[in-house]
């Protein structure tokens, strides 16, 4: 059994790249039609909405199916802004992304952002 776990990490390791590699998600500009999402996420340590974010990602996939560019991203926000180091909330917000990677969510990495307390907090500590 334990084999068996290896091997699907490491090919779940191959097609995680395989993904990242393809920049199929990186939207560009170009002159389809244009269809844009934006979801906001309370990260709290572990990603909770996964739900969220999985319909949004049904959404994009299928205005992909029908020719949209979409550009889908993902805003980040946390608990106690105030009592949490700069290093803590990029550390949080790294972990976050590695997890939607992991699920093969289709958002464009490049465009996901902070939002609210978290926005002015790093930009008033950097």
């Amino acid at each position: 059994m334990r084999n068996l776990c290896n091997e699907q990490r490491a090919i779940e390791a191959k097609i995680q790249e395989k993904w990242l590699n393809s920049k199929e998600f990186e939207v560009e500009v170009s002159d389809a039609k244009k269809y844009s999402i934006s979801t906001a996420i309370y990260i709290q340590g572990q990603t909770q909405n996964f739900y969220t974010l999985a319909l949004a990602d049904i959404d994009a996939r299928y205005r992909r199916l029908r020719k949209y560019n979409v550009l889908f991203s993902v805003g980040y926000t946390l608990p106690r802004v105030g009592q949490r180091s700069t290093e803590e909330i990029v550390q949080k917000v790294a972990e976050t992304e590695t997890q939607m990677r992991s699920l093969g969510l289709s958002c464009d990495f490049r465009r996901n952002h902070v939002i609210g307390k978290v926005r002015k907090h790093l930009l008033n500590n950097m």
